[in-house]
């Protein structure tokens, strides 16, 4: 026989979702915007976003907008996402 050894693992989805995101295709055009060029910083890569929108995120929010897109949290997407949400 064979030295194999399995595990099974169960996943267990919540019943409600940990964020409330106002538009999910906002959320998801941001996120995607955002990572679209990896390297540059926030204010670069969401620089058409923001001006459609004319808003100034990056105090409220309390994000350094000379981050990178992969040091931002989900919890910071979300936040960026909604607060843009009823300016677009």
């Amino acid at each position: 026989a064979p030295a194999v050894s399995s595990t099974a693992i169960k996943i267990i989805f919540p019943k409600k979702p940990p964020y409330e995101i106002l538009k999910p295709a906002l959320f998801k055009t941001v996120v995607k915007t955002a990572f679209q060029q990896r390297r540059k910083m926030l204010s670069n890569t969401l620089k058409k976003i923001l001006e459609k929108s004319g808003a100034h995120p990056w105090e409220d929010l309390q994000i350094n907008p000379d981050q990178r897109p992969e040091e931002l949290s989900v919890a910071q997407y979300v936040a960026l996402a909604n607060f843009l949400a009823p300016l677009i």
